[in-house]
């Protein structure tokens, strides 16, 4: 950013805003989310998701979100990752105490021995995607299909 020093960066870098008609500027389809438990930007979303005019409930940006759920819908083959001799369920808890349901997906071989596990958590804010997309199915059987072998 050519400032001389760290502080005359995060100087700069706090300048930087989408207020003054600048969010307004944005012409493509644009996802806004927002955590539920993000303590770093609270709020932040709803006041950008106000200020755009193509949201993402816009015809444009739903087809977007159409065409990335069919790409990764897509990927989910049984030529590439058979479900054969494997046991897929989905449990929902709630969670204490916020009461929230968790859908969790277990993906295992169809037996009842104890065999170690990979336990994949999203590590992007629970944004986007979800391991229920096709591409996420598919790479479960794949790692679940190697106890197998």
């Amino acid at each position: 950013m050519g400032e001389a020093t760290p502080h005359e960066t995060v100087a700069k870098i706090l300048r930087f805003n989408l207020r003054d008609g600048i969010a307004e500027q944005i012409s493509c389809p644009t996802l806004v989310l927002d955590a539920e438990q993000d303590i770093y930007l609270k709020g932040q979303p709803d006041e950008l998701y106000a200020h755009l005019t193509c949201q993402e409930n816009s015809p444009a940006g739903l087809a977007a979100q159409q065409r990335q759920k069919a790409l990764f819908d897509s990927m989910d083959r049984e030529d590439l990752a058979p479900s054969t001799g494997l046991r897929v369920s989905v449990e929902a808890p709630t969670s204490a105490p916020d009461g929230n349901t968790i859908k969790i997906r277990y993906i295992r071989p169809d037996s009842d021995e104890t065999l170690p596990c990979v336990y994949y958590i999203h590590g992007g804010r629970m944004e986007m995607n979800s391991c229920f997309d096709g591409n996420y199915r598919t790479w479960a059987r794949m790692i679940a299909t190697r106890a197998l072998r």
